[in-house]
């Protein structure tokens, strides 16, 4: 038995978490500065995906993006990244985020290489 989530890629996971964020506070998507995204399972930090599933959030290109590898506390050291980036003045507001799945562990993509959601990431019009 595994859970609710087992067939959901962590790049959807992560693109209905981002879609939420701005929904649930209000905020503009446009005035979001930057995105980090914790991961410690897959490949370079999950950069490619993590970066698709926000074009897909419909977050404009021009808010930046970073992941990183914290091992167990990547999530948190997201959010902390985020709160050190406003603190400091460097931004006025960002996300901070994580995302892992166990089921997947990085395999978002098909057998020939290329993303599960290409045509939706190459379709956005940023």
């Amino acid at each position: 038995k595994r859970g609710s989530f087992k067939n959901t890629t962590p790049d959807d996971l992560l693109k209905a978490v981002l879609e939420g964020v701005v929904k649930k506070s209000g905020v503009n998507v446009a005035e979001i500065n930057d995105v980090v995204v914790g991961n410690c399972q897959m490949g370079g930090s999950y950069a490619g995906p993590a970066r698709g599933a926000q074009f897909r959030a419909g977050y404009p290109i021009s808010v930046t993006s970073h992941t990183l590898n914290r091992q167990c506390s990547s999530g948190l050291q997201a959010v902390a990244t985020i709160a050190a980036g406003i603190k400091a003045g460097y931004i006025d507001a960002g996300v901070g985020a994580g995302v892992e799945s166990m089921t997947f562990g990085g395999q978002v993509s098909t057998s020939n290489g290329s993303p599960t959601n290409e045509s939706e990431i190459l379709g956005n019009k940023l």
